[in-house]
């Protein structure tokens, strides 16, 4: 059997895919089966110049990995999946490792730090007002890659610009939650919300808070913050990255979705 030309793939691509976990192997095979559709390991071995005694070994590692499918038979055969659906996988592997490496060194590293550390001033900006709040609020949205939590106060204060809010979400892999007041729960706009977020309710909700990528977190208050006007009443936005102020942040926004009820249960 005569096979055509594999597609060369470029150092950039190559080294991406190295980065996301892939061999060598690893990407040769995919890049094969993308291309020229399902094959039996005899032929991807001549393919793709992998060694016949390893191509056994790298075949069921990649559908270990769920890179390949192996459909049985004689002899079984490969197909590769979905890009799209094999990065994602490899992006929640890597946020659950991640965040058990957190898990397990991160009380220990607290209780070393703590008692020998003197106050620390932690850099926090503030935003004033609603169109200075709400260009920072759209800047952190698209600037997520991973993850997103949100604790919306007042939810009619985003309708105005949901489209651009959660258009980001359509064409990113973002794992998203959010928690409205039980107020909102009918609202049309919140139906773009549900495909791409894990939505939970409290009858009220405090305060408007969100943390982005587990680095990023914001914090609005709305108040009478101009002593000469009492009755003038405008919204603050608080920002920082600062690794204290983020914790502080998501055990806030935890501690709401402990005690927030998904749509399901309130019906």
């Amino acid at each position: 059997m005569k096979f055509g030309k594999q597609t060369k793939i470029s150092p950039e691509v190559r080294d991406s895919l190295k980065s996301l976990g892939f061999t060598d192997y690893f990407t040769t095979i995919f890049i094969t089966l993308l291309e020229k559709g399902e094959r039996n390991a005899h032929d991807l071995s001549k393919i793709t110049k992998v060694p016949y005694s390893r191509i056994y070994e790298v075949l069921n590692e990649m559908v270990h990995r769920h890179i390949l499918t192996k459909l049985e038979g004689r002899p079984s055969t490969f197909l590769a999946n979905n890009p799209s659906e094999v990065f994602a996988m490899i992006k929640q592997q890597n946020d659950a490792s991640f965040q058990n490496d957190v898990n397990t060194s991160l009380p220990v590293l607290n209780q070393l730090y703590g008692p020998t550390q003197s106050i620390i001033q932690e850099q926090i900006t503030v935003y004033h007002g609603m169109t200075a709040s709400y260009n920072h609020f759209r800047n952190i949205l698209h600037s997520t890659a991973h993850t997103i939590d949100f604790a919306l106060h007042n939810a009619e204060e985003i309708v105005a610009g949901i489209d651009i809010v959660w258009n980001f979400l359509e064409t990113k892999l973002i794992k998203a939650r959010l928690i409205l007041e039980t107020q909102y729960q009918t609202m049309k706009e919140i139906e773009k919300i549900s495909p791409y977020a894990e939505i939970r309710y409290l009858k009220l909700v405090p305060e408007t808070l969100l943390v982005s990528d587990n680095k990023t977190a914001i914090q609005c208050v709305v108040g009478n913050f101009n002593l000469a006007a009492p009755k003038d009443e405008k919204l603050m936005l608080y920002a920082s990255n600062s690794a204290n102020y983020v914790m502080f942040i998501s055990e806030k926004f935890k501690y709401l979705w402990m005690a927030a009820e998904s749509a399901k249960k309130l019906k």
